[in-house]
């Protein structure tokens, strides 16, 4: 600190200067009073007037000790506004400081809050997610379905599932397939008719072959199907005669029929097995006709998928008052997972949003994930559902393709999984 800086900060100093100030014009006012003063006592004013050199000498001091006087009190008022202003910047200073300390403590107790509340968030969070949890285990033990309960219930809703789409389903579509075919091409309902027909009688005279025919025993007693063996294959090269004969009778038939437009085309087909006669297709010659591939694709081989919806919403609104609860409770679940934002950032919130779908999922059986599977797949009133799912791979590896109904449920599945932007 130099001697400037040490003059300004030194509070004596500028009283002393104050001090010496006064002085000086306090002696500057006195002065001339005590000069007076003092000749007056002798009463003796001539010796004064003598003095008119030492006045002009006096009046010349008293003035410097004047401007001396108010140079020192300008000096120190400098000084005090500066040593003010000092005082006034180190307050302005500390006050800065303060306030970015205040600041600073500021942003530190938001993050303790926000800290806080994301714990008591989780907290809630987790104490929310675990009773629903529970919640759906005593939702499944409470399902009751004929004499069973639990998941045993849903495991046998599911088989009726399937065999719903094999009973009512299969009879609803084959009257809609029949319809479409009657209403189509002329030329493939009358060659398709025609098979039908001679399959009818080719299906009567395998029957009477195998109820008139007992198979052979060889020397060890063992039943000898040689006999069953040679028709099927005579049929198959259409080397038996007679079943030629009666065939070439019944084509004759046919096409005189078709001729005077007395085929009934619908009373024909109505009782059409597919089932039976797509399993044995070329057995009665019908393996490579377009309409047999048509049906066995659309219902067999890659099902329509409106024939699967109308399978589940069939079998869920006779059941939805036994198991309606229960996917209403899983829905909501999921819905909470998917509201909840656990991290600020994406990839984070995600991978936490996925740990507590694990947990969810580790609660559900494989035949649980499988009728859950169907259910925002094939229903309508689970699309919503869906959509929160989708992307997810909430059902991952869990699913035995094996255990589908349908051969092209994996196709679905392929495409629910398929990943969406985070």
């Amino acid at each position: 600190m130099g001697w400037y800086e040490k003059l300004v900060s030194s509070k004596k100093i500028i009283i002393s200067l104050v001090v010496i100030a006064l002085i000086m014009l306090v002696s500057a006012f006195l002065m001339p009073i005590f000069v007076r003063a003092w000749y007056a006592q002798y009463n003796d004013y001539n010796g004064l007037a003598n003095l008119g050199v030492i006045g002009d000498f006096l009046g010349g001091t008293t003035v410097g000790l004047l401007s001396t006087g108010s140079i020192l009190l300008l000096l120190a008022t400098l000084l005090m506004q500066r040593r003010e202003l000092k005082i006034s910047q180190r307050s302005i200073d500390e006050l800065v400081a303060q306030t970015t300390s205040a600041k600073e403590q500021a942003i530190e107790a938001r993050e303790e809050t926000k800290i806080t509340n994301s714990t008591m968030k989780k907290q809630q969070f987790d104490s929310t997610f675990f009773n629903m949890i529970n919640l759906h285990h005593n939702i499944l033990k409470e399902i009751k379905y004929y004499d069973l309960s639990g998941r045993y219930a849903l495991e046998k809703i599911l088989d009726d599932l399937n065999i719903l789409y094999d009973s009512s389903i299969y009879i609803d579509y084959r009257e809609k397939f029949i319809s479409k075919l009657i209403q189509g091409n002329s030329d493939e309902l009358n060659n398709f008719s025609r098979k039908v027909f001679i399959a009818y009688e080719l299906s009567e005279y395998i029957d009477e072959f195998e109820r008139h025919t007992v198979p052979l025993y060889d020397s060890q007693g063992n039943e000898d199907f040689r006999l069953f063996d040679e028709f099927f294959e005579a049929l198959e090269r259409g080397t038996d005669k007679k079943w030629n004969e009666i065939k070439e009778f019944y084509i004759h038939k046919f096409e005189k029929d078709l001729s005077t437009n007395s085929v009934n085309y619908r009373g024909l087909l109505s009782q059409f097995n597919f089932v039976h006669y797509i399993k044995y297709a070329k057995k009665f010659g019908l393996k490579n006709d377009p309409v047999i591939q048509e049906f066995n694709k659309n219902y067999f081989l890659e099902p329509l998928k409106t024939l699967k919806i109308q399978t589940y919403e069939k079998m869920y609104k006779e059941n939805e008052s036994i198991i309606g609860h229960y996917y209403r409770n899983l829905y909501r679940i999921v819905k909470l997972i998917h509201d909840q934002d656990f991290e600020e950032k994406p990839l984070e919130n995600e991978a936490e949003k996925q740990k507590y779908r694990g947990i969810l999922r580790a609660q559900l059986s494989s035949m649980e994930l499988q009728m859950l599977f169907y259910n925002v797949t094939y229903s309508i009133k689970g699309e919503k559902f869906k959509n929160i799912l989708k992307g997810t791979n909430f059902f991952d590896d869990h699913l035995a393709p094996e255990k589908f109904i349908w051969p092209n449920d994996i196709d679905e599945l392929k495409d629910f999984t398929k990943s969406k932007p985070i």
